[in-house]
């Protein structure tokens, strides 16, 4: 609940609580000290979309997010980093840095926008939203700050090799799954390009692989 929140139709309420349901939210109420928004339409929003959620929420009984394209934010080791908090490729650029999740939100956002639904693909510990097959998605994205391990880099590359499209951005692939830098791009032999060593300081530079497609 956010100061200054303004009065919502129920039905827009719902529909908002529907799509981050769909996304893999879940639900619950927090309010934080000083609190300074108007109380009563707030509950009145928390009141109809708890309402809501309350009849459907024996039918969400271990129901699976549905989702068409992946985004791969990876795959943290326990003894790791965790996620990465700043883009470290890019670190002459001190403005506008963005978080490995909020990296994620925001290709999750784009591509709902786009007419599909984004699948986040993640696993710590016990946790895992990896499906045991990658077929079902019509593509993969992976951002730069994903971090994976070489059991979810090889399913990345069977997906490929069985016909999956991969979309990843400049320096993807380049963070194992403790956070730390290899010395190549653990899938660049799929890009059929690689960047040149300190070519972030210059503006980016990239060698394009002949053999590519091979």
């Amino acid at each position: 609940l956010a100061p200054g929140i303004r009065s919502k139709p129920k039905e827009e309420i719902i529909s908002e609580t529907a799509l981050a349901v769909c996304r893999g939210a879940s639900i619950y109420l927090a309010i934080t000290p000083g609190y300074a928004g108007d109380m009563g339409v707030g509950m009145e929003a928390v009141k109809t979309a708890g309402a809501w959620y309350g009849k459907l929420k024996p039918y969400l009984q271990d129901a699976e997010m549905y989702g068409n394209i992946g985004i791969a934010l990876g795959t943290p080791a326990v003894e790791g980093k965790g996620l990465p908090v700043k883009n470290e490729f890019w670190s002459y650029i001190d403005k506008d840095q963005i978080t490995a999740l909020y990296e994620a939100v925001s290709l999750c956002d784009d591509i709902s926008g786009a007419g599909y639904f984004p699948k986040v693909l993640y696993s710590y510990a016990d946790y895992s939203s990896w499906p045991q097959s990658l077929a079902g998605l019509k593509a993969i994205v992976v951002p730069e700050l994903a971090v994976l391990d070489k059991a979810h880099i090889q399913k990345l590359r069977d997906y490929v090799k069985d016909g999956g499209t991969l979309i990843s951005f400049a320096h993807s692939t380049f963070l194992n799954e403790k956070g730390e830098r290899l010395a190549d791009q653990a899938l660049r032999d799929l890009y059929g390009m690689q960047i040149k060593a300190d070519s972030e300081k210059k503006g980016g530079l990239v060698i394009f692989n002949e053999s590519a497609g091979e």
